[in-house]
């Protein structure tokens, strides 16, 4: 091969490569945050995010939570409970609750005495232009401030599944249930994974907020 052919070669193959990189933009969405509230004062600053905090839960989201002041701007992947993540394919996914859960059926999973169960809610709206699979979803669930041990919970009482298809334009909701020890607090990080071949993201969204 002479050298201009050689040459050429070269720029093909860092065309190729460059043409690659800015594909990727695919593997990643959009965080499409709720308005900030105004920075905490400084006394609030000091009090500390620990499990003992004695911060409200809205000070903590603040100060402690994704996007804290003066952490700088958080990652599209790290949210707020009732921000949406938009997926490069236009589907939003809304992490709209972490909520307590106090009643159970006959059958249902029950918490023990040093155990807190709560409920994870996903609303999906399809944007898209294709119908999209709900078992494509799935929510998985972690302590926010020290990991914690959460496992999941079998409650039928209230819950709906993540199954079947939602239409283009229209809104789905699912949820998973879980338990918390007490010891671990009642922040909790919630992730979404879907598995849609067509949306492989590098990351997956997470969404941080209390258990109210």
């Amino acid at each position: 091969m002479n050298p201009r052919t050689a040459t050429s070669a070269a720029l093909i193959a860092a065309a190729l490569l460059t043409a690659t990189a800015c594909g990727t933009d695919n593997n990643r969405g959009i965080a499409e945050r709720a308005p900030k509230k105004p920075a905490a004062n400084a006394e609030q600053a000091n009090k500390g995010c620990g499990k003992d905090s004695d911060l409200s839960q809205s000070d903590w989201e603040e100060l402690c939570g994704p996007g804290a002041v003066g952490n700088g701007q958080a990652p599209d992947t790290e949210l707020k409970v009732g921000d949406t993540f938009k997926y490069p394919d236009g589907v939003r996914a809304t992490i709209s609750s972490i909520s307590q859960l106090t009643q159970f059926g006959e059958f249902d999973d029950r918490p023990k005495a040093n155990q807190i169960a709560f409920r994870v809610s996903l609303d999906v709206k399809n944007d898209s232009k294709k119908p999209v699979q709900l078992d494509d979803f799935a929510i998985d669930a972690s302590g926010a401030t020290n990991g914690g041990n959460v496992e999941l919970f079998m409650v039928e009482a209230g819950a709906k599944q993540l199954m079947g298809r939602v239409a283009p334009g229209a809104t789905a909701k699912g949820t998973n249930e879980f338990a918390i020890t007490k010891s671990s607090g009642r922040q909790i990080v919630a992730t979404v994974s879907r598995m849609d071949e067509d949306t492989i993201l590098d990351e997956d969204p997470n969404w941080t907020g209390p258990i109210r």
